[in-house]
């Protein structure tokens, strides 16, 4: 694999789009500084996933792009791609090219895509791990890293060392391994949690279960001997209704025989109403006669008026026609003279627009005429204006050659006399060397007694403090970890009571559903569980759970009608039974004071339950209901003896260590055989739990600041280290460099010497060269001459033509103003043509309207005046019919008065024949009674063999008939009745029993086996991951040691070839811990002792930080190798040493080298140049490239 292409648009200063392609072996990138050289190492890190800005030279993640300059604006984006031979699949990718692209966005967002397919980080982390150019690799090194690698800690230099034996992998494994345990252990905690959870649910659901399977056989039995006491007593109230029945049919026949008689008194009732209607059926229809003749003859009358009316009106319509006639004749003929005279002025309008539109054309040929000889004047013009533009650009050149030349001759003049001078002071120069050395030499031992000194303070008092600020980090750290162990414990343990709260275990499956059915809305109202209601001491929670047995989850509601709604809830839903405390019907006992009083007098009595637990006021009668005659006490013996003085009057009393004695003297007590938190320990456990956490968060927040403090002081005292070791390294490198400084004065002398008698002979050399380009001035004075005279012909010639054209110009212009004014007149007269037309064409529609309003009055005239005479017409016939209708009146008037007198007779008559039917409808009515009296009683009793029937369906689900058919019927004897209130005693005397108890315990002991399981499936999981762990440890040790071997022999043959001699040594801090072991760098260079790094001097440290870089390339060879500026600290002789290097290493690998020493430049077949040609912007050019198909930027 090597490195191809490299892409780079609108990052740092390189914001156009710049691509550099490389070739195989060294490339060096130069520039002067401040041109963006640095920016392509940056863009390298950054393409390869580097987050931090601090690696990118930057101060936030937006700092990357393209920020603008003088002359450009922000860029929104910048994007980066990096493009590397893959041919021989380097990389596990199926691709003979392989590119990475990033993208970020001013918004924050980033981007990444492999092979234009966008991807996560992770892929390029995972796609680079351990190929030696990944993010941290030693393949992609800055001035800074260098020496950076020798000052870092041993064990921060260990993963230089883990990146060449490419174990990072590995580590990324084991980390990933490590983070699966750490959540195994969680899940392991929490299974243990939850498995105790529901174990110590278990056994009190086995009682319960027990107390529900003995209900139900009790339940069978009662039902048995219900069912056939209810079916005798439904066949007996059966035979008592048939009887009622005959009855009521004997009642029957009697009223309709008195019904009968009553209807044929109404038969004749009917003839006679009969009668009676005919008689005012004819009075209605004389008044309705009447009042016909009564309404003829106002119609008649009216009529009569209406006519005279219409005939008064029509009679004024005619005169106003005829005014109005006149009138319009008037305005017609007014408006048609108007007209003519408007059409006359129309036509002469016209004549007017012609003349001026032939004047206009006219005008506009002249305008065109003279544009155009100005146009082939202006071309003309142009020729003269080139000739005369190439003649002044050759005076120009000539004049700028001639004035270079006099600038040359100066310079010249003037670099005689510096050197002259310069020969001068470098004589005097070399009497001060000898000055200088003596005043070096004396300045070294003095800095030889400040390294000692130095030395001393750091070994004495600096590296102690730093070794005790260590310690204090350590103890912060490792009280915080056991705090923050404590708080994850108590976090899990509160999860898993809060999921158990939840889920609700441990409660009745009604109960839960009626909860839930609350908490998601489909009940409305208060359903509060009475375990919530309750506030309980821990010491009591034993005793009071054992007193409230399974009405512990007894439901609180504020009125009957919720109870009765979540119970047909339950029966609609299948969801299991409950029992509900509705406050508004409850009557809670009454236990007086006096017997409080006496019970405590006993010793050993703590008092009643319902005085020991805390409860808001408005659920006192609930609480009272279930508590107030329950009495606790300290032990059993205690319980015994109050029962046998007090048994009457509490209906139990419970130890705190849950035994019960009951008035009838049975005793209940025993312990679990794995107990665990009931329902109220639960509950108290969880608020507990949650104040808990909290003052474990604030202690692990006080403990995080302090170990903060104690960083800051071990980073304090470890930065005294450093600047007592930069103190030494300063003291040592000022006497090194004050030895050199007195050795390079001495040899100074004859350097200075030998300059001065080499600038005398350039001085010589100059004075010639003076002399050549004095003659050169004279011809080029000559030559300028002649171009000066052709210049003055050429402007003579320019100035004629240019006045012939201004001439034109200013006809052109006059006849286009012509041409303006003409067209303005134009447009007006043809405005005003048009609104003469226009006023003429008015003029004929008013007097078109005229006439149509003349002939509309004459119309409207005439129909007035033939309305007059049909008005005169009708007349008569209408007074007519008048006289008519009147006598008809008088006759209807008549034979309305016979009709009533008749009606009246007929009245009288009808009365007495209706005494006679309701003498008969009475007779009826008491008959009707007697049958009714029956059928009601039928009915009482029907109802109440209903209620037996509605019983034994919904209690039994069971219809009367089959209940029978089962049974018999026969009556039930004393003894069954007896042996039903036996069954509802033993019934009675298991209290609360949870029905789904059974159906609860088979569902917990199911998750119970199934939590088993899942901790043994985590168990092995562990153990998988434990020896996964263990293998990768084992690996990363062995390539470890390979590796680590393999580069000490390489940095030591390497370090020998850079110094010329010497030795070094590679030491691990800590062998017996190759996992965590750091390493340290002895060096010795020839002619010196064995020492650390810190006391080489900054020469040395170079070196031997190129050593080990290339030591590592030696022992894993990377793809390709980015340095940038590393050579900066070497002198001449040591960069031509590390020229060679790169030169031997360039034969297997790609090197990119930034760079600004020439001798590291030789090194490189190919360079390339970033500059800056536009301030803020970098752009690429190529400085040498032998074979052009080989690589170039664009």
């Amino acid at each position: 694999m090597r490195l191809k292409r490299l892409t780079l648009h609108g990052f740092k200063t390189f914001a156009d789009k710049t691509e550099i392609t490389f070739a195989p072996g060294v490339t060096a990138i130069v520039g002067p500084n401040g041109s963006g050289k640095s920016n392509l190492l940056d863009s390298l890190l950054w393409v390869l996933g580097e987050q931090k800005s601090s690696a990118l030279r930057a101060a936030k993640s937006s700092d990357v792009i393209f920020a603008g300059s003088g002359k450009r604006k922000p860029m929104g984006m910048a994007e980066v791609s990096l493009t590397v031979d893959n041919e021989d699949r380097f990389l596990p990718l199926d691709f003979s090219e392989v590119t990475v692209t990033r993208r970020a966005y001013r918004n924050g967002e980033t981007e990444y895509l492999l092979n234009k397919t966008q991807c996560r980080l992770k892929d390029i982390t995972d796609l680079f791990l351990d190929t030696g150019v990944g993010r941290g690799a030693y393949a992609i090194v800055n001035q800074s890293e260098v020496d950076s690698i020798l000052s870092a800690r041993a064990e921060d230099r260990r993963e230089l060392f883990e990146e060449a034996a490419g174990i990072k992998k590995y580590r990324v494994k084991k980390r990933e391994a490590q983070r699966k345990l750490e959540a195994t252990d969680a899940n392991l905690l929490r299974i243990h949690d939850i498995t105790s959870e529901v174990d110590a649910n278990l056994a009190p659901l086995a009682a319960q279960a027990a107390s529900a399977r003995r209900f139900s056989e009790l339940s069978e039995r009662l039902r048995e001997i219900e069912v056939g006491q209810l079916a005798a007593d439904y066949k007996r109230l059966a035979d008592e209704v048939a009887a009622l029945h005959g009855q009521a049919v004997t009642a029957d026949a009697v009223a309709t025989r008195a019904r009968e008689v009553a209807a044929e008194g109404e038969a004749q009732t009917g003839t006679m109403g009969q009668k009676i209607a005919d008689a005012e059926a004819r009075m209605d229809s004389a008044r309705t006669a009447q009042q016909a003749a009564m309404t003829r003859t106002e119609r008649a009358e009216g009529q009569i008026a209406l006519s005279a009316e219409r005939k008064s009106s029509a009679q004024r319509t005619v005169a106003t026609v005829e005014s109005d006639v006149a009138t319009f004749q008037t305005e017609k003929e007014r408006f048609q003279a108007e007209g003519q005279t408007l059409t006359e002025t129309a036509r002469e309008a016209e004549n007017a627009v012609t003349l001026a539109s032939r004047e206009l054309a006219a005008v506009e040929a002249t305008a065109q005429e003279a544009a155009r000889t100005l146009t082939e004047l202006s071309r003309t013009a142009a020729g003269q204006e080139a000739d005369y533009l190439t003649l002044a650009r050759k005076l120009a050149a000539q004049k700028a050659e001639l004035e270079s030349l006099r600038v040359r001759i100066a310079s010249r003049d003037a670099e005689v006399s510096d050197a002259d001078t310069r020969a001068g002071t470098r004589e005097t120069e070399a009497i001060l060397a000898g000055d200088e050395f003596k005043s070096l030499d004396a300045a070294t031992q003095t800095a030889q007694k400040v390294l000692a000194e130095t030395r001393r303070v750091l070994s004495e008092e600096r590296e102690p403090a730093r070794t005790a600020a260590t310690d204090a980090v350590t103890g912060a750290s490792d009280a915080r970890q056991s705090r923050e162990r404590r708080l994850a414990e108590r976090e899990a343990r509160l999860r898993v009571l809060e999921e158990t709260e939840s889920a609700l275990e441990g409660y009745y499956v009604g109960v839960k559903s009626v909860t839930k059915a609350s908490q998601n809305g489909r009940l409305t109202g208060r359903y509060e569980l009475v375990a919530d209601a309750l506030r309980v001491p821990a010491d009591l929670d034993t005793a009071i759970e054992i007193a409230l047995g399974g009405s512990l989850q007894d439901i609180i509601t504020d009125t009957e009608s919720e109870a009765k709604t979540a119970i047909r809830y339950l029966n609609e839903t299948r969801g299991g039974r409950a029992t509900f405390l509705p406050l508004d019907s409850l009557r809670a006992p009454d236990v007086p004071d006096a017997l409080r009083k006496a019970a405590k007098q006993y010793s050993g009595v703590l008092g009643s339950a319902a005085d020991l637990v805390g409860f808001d006021a408005d659920v006192r009668a609930a609480v009272h209901v279930l508590l107030a005659r329950v009495l606790i006490v300290d032990d059993l013996d205690t319980a015994t003896t109050i029962s046998r003085q007090l048994s009457r009057e509490f209906g139990k009393i419970v130890t705190l260590g849950g035994e019960v004695v009951v008035p009838s003297g049975a005793i209940t007590g025993g312990a679990q055989g794995k107990p665990g938190p009931n329902l109220l320990g639960r509950k108290r456990e969880v608020s507990e739990l949650t104040d808990a956490v909290k003052i474990a968060r604030a202690d692990v927040e006080r403990l995080k600041t302090a170990e903060a403090d104690a960083r800051t002081a071990e980073a304090a005292a470890r930065q005294a280290v450093r600047d007592a070791e930069a103190a030494v390294q300063s003291a040592r490198d000022y006497a090194a460099d004050a030895d050199r400084k007195a050795q390079t004065k001495r040899t100074d002398a004859e350097r200075l010497l030998r300059e001065s008698a080499s600038l005398r002979d350039r001085a010589k050399l100059l004075a010639e060269s003076v002399a050549a380009d004095r003659a050169r001035e004279a011809n080029l004075q000559s030559a300028v001459a002649d171009a000066g005279t052709a210049d003055e012909g050429a402007q003579a010639s320019r100035g004629e033509l240019q006045k012939r054209q201004a001439s034109l110009a200013v006809r052109r212009d006059e006849a286009q103003a012509q041409v303006r004014k003409l067209s303005s007149e134009l447009a007006t007269l043809r405005e005003r043509a048009r609104n003469v037309a226009r006023d003429a064409e008015r003029a004929r529609e008013n007097a078109l309207r005229a006439t149509i309003g003349a002939e509309e009055r004459t119309r409207r005239a005439e129909e007035a005046r033939a309305l007059i005479a049909r008005e005169d017409a009708e007349a008569l016939p209408r007074a007519a019919e008048r006289d008519a209708a009147r006598a008809a009146l008088a006759e209807n008037t008549s034979s309305l008065e016979k009709w009533r007198s008749a009606r009246q007779t007929l009245l009288a008559e009808n009365f007495a024949l209706t005494e006679r039917i309701k003498i008969a409808h009475r007779n009826a009515a008491e008959a009707s009674a007697q049958a009714s009296t029956a059928r009601q009683k039928s009915a009482r009793v029907e109802t109440q063999a209903e209620q037996l029937a509605e019983r034994l369906f919904t209690e039994y689900e069971l219809l009367p008939e089959d209940a029978i058919a089962q049974t018999g019927g026969a009556p039930v004897d004393r003894d069954v009745a007896q042996e039903i209130a036996r069954l509802r005693r033993e019934i009675k005397s298991l209290g609360a029993v949870n029905t789904g108890a059974v159906e609860e315990y088979e569902r917990l002991s199911e998750r119970s086996r199934f939590l088993t399981e899942q901790r043994a499936d985590l168990l092995a999981a562990k153990e998988r991951l434990m020896a996964a762990i263990a293998e990768i440890d084992e690996s990363t040790r062995g390539v470890f040691t390979e590796t680590f071997n393999a580069v000490g022999v390489a940095f030591g043959k390497l370090f020998s070839r850079l110094f010329g001699g010497g030795t070094t040594e590679l030491v691990l801090t800590n062998p017996d811990d190759i996992l965590e072991t750091g390493i340290e760098i002895l060096a010795e260079p020839p002619g010196k002792k064995r020492q650390s790094l810190a006391l080489l001097s900054g020469g040395e440290r170079a070196l031997t930080a190129t050593a080990l870089l290339f030591a590592f390339l030696e022992v894993r060879p990377a793809p390709f190798c980015v340095l940038d500026e590393v050579d900066a600290p070497l002198d001449g002789a040591n960069v031509e040493k590390f020229a060679s290097l790169l030169r031997d290493f360039g034969q297997s690998s790609q090197f990119i080298v930034i760079t600004h020493n020439a001798t590291t430049m030789e090194a490189a077949p190919l360079w390339f140049g970033i500059t800056m040609q536009e301030p803020g912007i970098s752009r690429g050019i190529s400085l040498k490239v032998p074979d052009p198909s080989s690589a170039e930027i664009k």
